[in-house]
This record gives C-alpha cells, structure tokens and sequence, in this order.
C-alpha cells in the first residue's frame, strides 16, 4: 500500500532542515520549514529533473546519450543543481499540510562524460507541490455507473498469496 504522508515526512527527516517563520494557510497557523535533501536524496532528485528534461525534450538526444552507462561526473552535477524543500507544518496538530520541492540542474558533456559530442547544456527546472488535508475523515470510493458490469477486475486471477495473474514456478 502507497502512503505519500509517509513518504513526504521521510523526505523531511532525511533532510537539513530550518525554521523560517510562520505564516496563515488556509485559514491555519503553520511553522514554515526550509532546507535541502540529504546528499544521496539531492542526486536522486538532480537525476530525476535531467531524465524529466530528456523525457520532455522535443530534440532528438545525441545518440551517446541514449548509450552512455550513465557515468555522470556527480560532483560537478551537484554544483549545477539547487534543491530547495519547504513545508508547511500546522502549529496545533503537527500534521504536514504542504509542501513543495523547487528543483534547478544544468549538465554539459562533461559531466556526462560524453567526451565525443558536440556542445550542448541540458536545463531542468521543476517545482513540485503537494497538499495534505482531512486527516482522519473516511474515504469514500464510488464507482461511476456501470464500471462493475463486466465483473471483477481480476476475477480468477488472484493466487492464495494474493498475487494477481502469478503463475507457479
């Protein structure tokens, strides 16, 4: 099971972070935390923004790139990347209410150590939001209408382990 609150308060623990004031949000005190990802979480998020870039990119990519083993000079890739994490924690319950992940990354051949290509620079800059609100209410899923005629999703196909579509070796 997915759970995005504890994953975002992950984030928060594995990173350098500070209080820097308060503010009203929806109608809620809250502490404003700022700072950045553990060292092993900002390259991870640097990498993230540049294969977003790629995905994005309506230019073909030089072909070594689509080879490359992916050795990237990491120490210059972290000094052209910037991460910024803030959070929005309620003053009176400590419940995370929001967040947001702005990231900034620029990588060059040279540090994708692509000696044989011509110039070119990469550019990613992403600002992520998320929102937390009714912790605790009861979640309520309501098929749209006729979405159950055709049975089951998986009628059939879920094993004793609870695995769907697994067959025995």
């Amino acid at each position: 099971v997915h759970n995005e609150i504890v994953q975002q308060v992950n984030l928060i623990d594995m990173s350098d972070m500070e209080m820097v004031g308060t503010e009203e949000l929806d109608g809620q005190e809250v502490y404003v935390l700022r700072g950045s990802p553990s060292p092993q979480l900002y390259r991870t998020y640097l990498a993230l923004a540049l294969v977003s870039a790629y995905a994005s990119s309506p230019i073909s990519l030089p072909r070594a790139i689509l080879r490359a083993s992916r050795d990237i000079n990491s120490t210059k890739l972290l000094e052209n990347g910037e991460i910024v994490l803030t959070v929005w924690v309620d003053k009176d319950t400590y419940l995370l209410k929001k967040n947001m992940i702005e990231t900034k990354v620029s990588a060059t051949p040279e540090i994708l150590n692509l000696t044989d290509e011509e110039d070119f620079m990469i550019m990613a800059e992403t600002a992520e939001t998320s929102m937390f609100t009714d912790f605790g209410a009861p979640v309520m899923i309501a098929l749209p209408d006729g979405a159950g005629a055709s049975g089951p999703l998986f009628a059939g196909q879920i094993n004793s382990t609870g695995c769907i579509a697994c067959q025995k070796s």
